[in-house]
């Protein structure tokens, strides 16, 4: 099976999650990569949900550690008078953009490995995240940094930590507010930018040629931007790094220019997602765009308006058989429909097959072979028979029914699909014929959609007594011939006491009269036979008369048998 099955495999991927399995199916589009959805404002769920806390520990412990390395690597260099003992600028900033590297690393499954409030505001003004993580991001990140610095000053005593300026970000001499407050404003872009182009969804398109590991990018440019502001700032561009300092040195310099390392940073993030938004990604105009396309989606011309179909009650029974010797682990069956095309377009079903497949959450794969082995031995059989759909149990269409019917689309041009409820809820077995309509973009298609067409379903009387029994979770026995004809004589005096009812409302004018009602009652009444009601009666009790013999005679042999079988019993055991 596995050798045999064809190269068709139909992939989960070719459907939106969110997308209504069956109703319409998603094409593939241009881009080999999607983008997700816009974050809700205000997500209630969340606030139950143990993943939402568990990303703010997280969010919590990569910032605490955070601190922890930095300001320890900072004070490591500011005690020694002499930088040529120490690792410099060149090492506190590698300390920095390293820590980002391996923390973003670490806790981006988690929680996305923010570690700044910076990088939080301007994911959420680019409606990344919803206002509530963001908001509980920003507080466990401030108050990790917080812990953080306050270990480090644990290390050092109260005495050295205050000496040493306990690593607090403060604009250094020769250079004014405004110079610090630029510094953050560009320094926190780089960043920003940088970390929305490290987690682009194109970076993890199928045919990008840039593959790129998102943690590498942006802890590099935390390095670039520590190199470039140290000596003015001491690099904030994160508010939480810098309040946790403060807050622990706690001195009125530390607290003078607290507010750059506030302003500055939220400034630039806020520069950094409507850069990359609207410049770079240019969403609004796609959006844009978007809303103008949707006047000239169209569907494609069919004819399913007009189309129908006819399916015989065998095939009906035949797939419920093939449902009931389905394999255990199968939820359903599929197989092919043959059959042929009438004068007037009606496709006529008669005969089916099952196709053996495999099927899970992500693929479908058919057995080709087999299908097309079965074909070849149907056609030697009945050469009139041609393929005209195929079908599925189960209620409805399902997810993979539109890449499974672009198979037999490749079979037969416009080919039927019809769905068996074979659990028969609620005691009917509800049968559903469809067609596939295509929905266009101008001359490109887009999706594919199942539309439903007439189906008639026409049997003879011992054929729906067979359906009857089928529908039926659990029977006793299956009815006699007399009590069959009893079901039929109830249902046809039902029948009939309609067409009365029918008949009498028009007359008196209750009902309005409909030609096509009328002219099937009167082809009705003239094809049954002129008899005369003794006649009739002879008829029908001859009829009785041979079946209740043909009762006694089983019911005579059965005694017979039973009697042999007891006389066989007795003789061996004398």
């Amino acid at each position: 099976m596995e050798g045999k099955e064809e190269d068709v495999r139909l992939g989960a991927n070719k459907f939106n999650e969110r997308q209504p399995l069956g109703t319409a199916a998603q094409s593939q589009d241009d881009k080999d990569y999607k983008e997700p959805p816009p974050a809700p404002l205000f997500e209630p769920g969340e606030l139950t949900s143990w993943s939402f806390y568990r990303a703010g520990i997280a969010e919590f412990m990569a910032t605490f550690l955070f601190l922890y390395i930095t300001v320890l690597t900072v004070m490591g260099v500011v005690k020694d008078p002499t930088k040529c003992t120490t690792v410099g600028i060149q090492g506190i900033a590698w300390a920095f953009g390293g820590m980002i590297f391996a923390l973003v690393y670490c806790t981006a499954g988690i929680s996305g490995g923010h570690i700044n409030p910076a990088v939080t505001f301007g994911l959420f003004l680019a409606r990344k995240l919803s206002l509530t993580r963001a908001v509980f991001y920003m507080l466990m990140q401030c108050l990790g940094a917080i812990c953080g610095a306050g270990v480090v000053k644990g290390f050092y005593g109260k005495t050295r930590y205050e000496v040493l300026n306990g690593g607090a970000n403060m604009v250094n001499p020769g250079y004014t507010k405004g110079d610090g407050l630029g510094a953050e404003i560009v320094g926190t872009f780089v960043l920003v930018y940088t970390v929305f182009s490290a987690t682009d969804a194109k970076r993890s398109a199928r045919d990008s040629h840039v593959p790129i590991l998102a943690p590498l990018p942006i802890g590099f440019a935390v390095f670039l931007v520590h190199l470039a502001t140290i000596p003015i700032t001491g690099t904030g561009i994160n508010p939480a790094r810098s309040l946790g300092a403060a807050i622990i040195f706690n001195r009125d310099k530390a607290w003078d220019d607290h507010w750059i390392f506030w302003v500055g940073p939220f400034i630039g993030a806020a520069l950094a997602a409507l850069y990359h938004q609207v410049v770079i990604r240019a969403i609004p105009f796609k959006k844009m765009a978007a809303m103008e396309m949707q006047t000239v989606l169209q569907f494609a011309p069919s004819s399913s308006s007009t189309l129908s179909a006819k399916v015989h009650p065998l095939v009906i029974f035949n797939i419920c058989d093939c449902y009931v010797r389905r394999p255990d682990q199968a939820e359903r069956v599929i197989g092919t429909l043959l059959g042929s095309v009438l004068p007037d377009g009606t496709v006529d079903i008669r005969n089916s097959y099952a196709v053996p497949h495999n099927e899970s959450s992500e693929q479908v794969a058919l057995d080709i072979d087999y299908h097309h082995n079965l074909l070849l031995s149907h056609q030697k059989v009945n050469p009139k028979e041609v393929i005209v759909g195929w079908y599925s149990t189960g209620l409805g269409v399902t997810g993979g029914s539109a890449l499974i019917h672009d198979f037999y689309s490749r079979e037969v041009p416009n080919p039927i699909h019809l769905t068996v409820d074979t659990g028969f809820s609620n005691g009917e077995g509800t049968i559903k014929a469809y067609v596939s309509v295509n929905l266009s973009l101008g001359d490109r298609p887009l999706a594919a959609q199942f539309q439903e067409v007439p189906l008639d379903l026409r049997m003879v009387e011992a054929e729906r007594i067979g359906f009857d029994v089928l529908k039926t979770t659990m029977v006793d026995k299956i009815p006699s011939d007399l009590e069959g004809m009893e079901i039929s004589m109830q249902r046809l005096l039902a029948l009939i006491d309609d067409v009365y009812k029918y008949v009498d409302d028009v007359v008196e004018g209750h009902t309005a009269p409909d030609n096509n009602i009328g002219r099937f009652i009167s082809d009705t009444v003239a094809s049954l036979p002129k008899l005369s009601p003794p006649v009739f009666d002879k008829l029908v009790n001859g009829n009785v008369q041979d079946h209740l013999l043909l009762l006694y005679l089983s019911s005579i042999t059965r005694t017979q048998l039973s009697l042999a079988e007891k006389l066989n019993t007795a003789a061996q055991i004398l």
